[in-house]
Protein backbone atom coordinates (compact mmCIF):
# COMPACT_ATOMS: atom_id res chain seq x y z
CA UNK A 1 0.00 0.00 0.00
CA UNK A 2 3.22 2.09 0.85
CA UNK A 3 4.46 2.02 -2.54
CA UNK A 4 1.31 2.59 -4.01
CA UNK A 5 0.39 5.92 -2.50
CA UNK A 6 4.47 6.95 -2.89
CA UNK A 7 3.65 6.40 -7.01
CA UNK A 8 0.45 8.38 -6.58
CA UNK A 9 1.99 10.84 -4.96
CA UNK A 10 4.06 11.75 -7.44
CA UNK A 11 2.08 11.86 -10.25
CA UNK A 12 -0.08 14.02 -8.45
CA UNK A 13 2.97 16.41 -7.81
CA UNK A 14 3.62 15.95 -11.46
CA UNK A 15 0.03 17.08 -12.93
CA UNK A 16 0.41 19.87 -10.36
CA UNK A 17 3.39 21.11 -12.11
CA UNK A 18 2.46 20.69 -15.46
CA UNK A 19 -1.10 22.41 -14.65
CA UNK A 20 0.68 25.71 -13.04
CA UNK A 21 3.05 26.01 -15.84
CA UNK A 22 0.88 25.24 -19.19
CA UNK A 23 -0.33 28.30 -20.12
CA UNK A 24 -0.02 30.62 -23.55
CA UNK A 25 3.30 31.70 -24.68
CA UNK A 26 2.53 34.81 -24.87
CA UNK A 27 2.23 35.14 -21.28
CA UNK A 28 5.75 34.53 -20.91
CA UNK A 29 6.47 37.49 -22.48
CA UNK A 30 7.83 39.32 -19.61
CA UNK A 31 10.87 36.92 -19.36
CA UNK A 32 12.10 38.20 -22.87
CA UNK A 33 15.09 40.05 -23.05
CA UNK A 34 14.51 43.79 -22.98
CA UNK A 35 11.10 43.81 -20.44
CA UNK A 36 11.08 46.57 -18.48
CA UNK A 37 10.00 43.83 -15.31
CA UNK A 38 13.41 42.71 -15.35
CA UNK A 39 14.62 46.42 -14.29
CA UNK A 40 12.30 46.75 -11.52
CA UNK A 41 13.08 45.76 -8.32
CA UNK A 42 10.67 42.98 -7.32
CA UNK A 43 9.48 43.16 -4.04
CA UNK A 44 9.27 46.50 -2.19
CA UNK A 45 11.97 45.14 0.20
CA UNK A 46 14.16 45.49 -2.78
CA UNK A 47 13.25 49.00 -3.92
CA UNK A 48 13.60 49.68 -0.90
CA UNK A 49 17.22 48.95 -0.82
CA UNK A 50 18.05 50.55 -4.03
CA UNK A 51 17.26 47.53 -6.40
CA UNK A 52 19.91 45.42 -4.60
CA UNK A 53 17.26 42.36 -4.17
CA UNK A 54 20.34 40.00 -4.62
CA UNK A 55 20.81 40.68 -0.73
CA UNK A 56 17.52 39.93 1.09
CA UNK A 57 17.22 36.19 1.71
CA UNK A 58 14.78 34.83 4.44
CA UNK A 59 11.54 36.34 2.80
CA UNK A 60 9.43 35.57 -0.71
CA UNK A 61 10.47 38.68 -1.81
CA UNK A 62 13.74 37.58 -3.11
CA UNK A 63 11.88 34.88 -5.73
CA UNK A 64 12.30 37.68 -7.94
CA UNK A 65 16.14 38.28 -7.28
CA UNK A 66 17.66 35.61 -5.66
CA UNK A 67 16.04 32.32 -5.66
CA UNK A 68 18.28 30.90 -3.21
CA UNK A 69 17.42 33.63 -0.71
CA UNK A 70 14.07 31.43 0.16
CA UNK A 71 16.48 28.68 1.80
CA UNK A 72 16.34 29.86 5.02
CA UNK A 73 12.83 30.25 5.43
CA UNK A 74 11.49 28.09 8.07
CA UNK A 75 7.75 27.85 7.85
CA UNK A 76 6.08 29.77 5.58
CA UNK A 77 6.42 33.65 4.10
CA UNK A 78 3.57 35.80 1.89
CA UNK A 79 4.68 38.57 -0.02
CA UNK A 80 2.58 40.96 -1.89
CA UNK A 81 3.16 44.42 -2.72
CA UNK A 82 1.50 47.51 -5.18
CA UNK A 83 4.56 50.22 -6.30
CA UNK A 84 2.90 53.29 -8.39
CA UNK A 85 5.30 55.04 -10.41
CA UNK A 86 4.74 57.97 -12.47
CA UNK A 87 2.39 58.23 -15.21
CA UNK A 88 -0.14 56.44 -14.02
CA UNK A 89 1.97 52.96 -14.02
CA UNK A 90 2.44 50.27 -11.24
CA UNK A 91 3.57 47.07 -10.88
CA UNK A 92 2.66 44.27 -8.63
CA UNK A 93 3.68 41.42 -7.23
CA UNK A 94 3.06 38.47 -5.04
CA UNK A 95 5.07 35.56 -3.71
CA UNK A 96 5.18 32.69 -1.94
CA UNK A 97 7.43 30.72 -0.03
CA UNK A 98 6.28 27.43 1.93
CA UNK A 99 8.95 24.97 3.56
CA UNK A 100 7.72 21.13 3.32
CA UNK A 101 10.16 18.91 4.97
CA UNK A 102 13.74 19.59 3.95
CA UNK A 103 12.43 21.48 0.91
CA UNK A 104 12.04 25.50 -0.27
CA UNK A 105 8.92 25.98 -2.65
CA UNK A 106 8.74 28.95 -4.18
CA UNK A 107 6.13 30.92 -6.04
CA UNK A 108 6.18 34.43 -7.34
CA UNK A 109 4.32 36.26 -10.03
CA UNK A 110 4.95 40.24 -11.22
CA UNK A 111 2.55 42.56 -13.48
CA UNK A 112 2.98 45.53 -15.37
CA UNK A 113 -0.21 48.08 -15.59
CA UNK A 114 0.89 50.49 -17.81
CA UNK A 115 -0.86 54.19 -18.30
CA UNK A 116 -3.58 53.86 -20.61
Amino acid sequence: MRAAVGRLGGWAVGVAVLLLTAQPLNCLTAQTEGSILTVLPGSTRSAGLGGAGAALVGDAGAMFANPAGIATIRHLSIEGSYEPYLAGSAVSTAALALRVRRWTWGFGAQALDGAA
